[in-house]
């Protein structure tokens, strides 16, 4: 009975141990996909990933801290900070400044697949709803001349009947004169 609860107990504590090193390791792989920096890591192409807007925070930062060298120096040539302040300073931002523009430099192939992508999927769903409504357009005036080489057709057809009728009625009229004329010819 012993052996059986700690069979138990191991097995749980087994079962327990792999759904946690599971755990680390999906929380380890998003951590390390959405890793700001390049240095661990292969720049993968991912479909629906928006490069467009990394590459913008990109940029904003770059700017950011080109226009911390900058104030840096200026701070610097007022006399606000030494020498060495100024070059801790701007080495520690050109660090930072370095690693932002590699990242960019990386990721700028991405971005540009990306708003391709994006503007030929934009050509196409456009393309499909001006397709659709020249369709329809097409089809309502098809319609209209259907409706139109019908009207004509029945109205072709009504002539023919009123010709035949009137034929018939010549033709009834050509046979009474002509029973009228035996009758006449008869009397006399």
């Amino acid at each position: 009975m012993y052996e059986e609860l700690a069979l138990l107990a191991g097995s749980g504590i087994a079962s327990m141990s792999l759904i946690l090193i599971s755990i680390y390791k999906f929380d380890r792989d998003i951590k390390k996909s959405l890793n700001v920096g390049v240095e661990d890591r292969d720049l993968v192409y991912r479909r629906g990933s928006s490069y467009i807007t990394r590459k913008r925070e990109l940029e904003y930062m770059r700017d950011v801290l080109q226009e911390a060298i900058a104030r840096i120096y200026r701070e610097f040539e007022e006399g606000s900070i030494s020498a060495e302040d100024k070059d801790l300073l701007v080495a520690k931002f050109r660090v930072k400044l370095d690693e932002v523009e590699k990242e960019l430099k990386e990721i700028s192939v991405y971005a540009e697949l990306e708003q391709l992508e994006n503007e030929y999927n934009k050509l196409v769903v456009d393309f499909e709803r001006r397709k659709r409504d020249l369709e329809e357009r097409i089809n309502r005036l098809r319609e209209r001349v259907r409706v139109v080489e019908e009207v004509k057709k029945g109205g072709e057809k009504k002539e023919a009947v009123k010709k035949r009728r009137e034929e018939l009625s010549l033709s009834e009229l050509m046979s009474e004169l002509s029973e009228m004329i035996k009758k006449l010819e008869e009397e006399e």
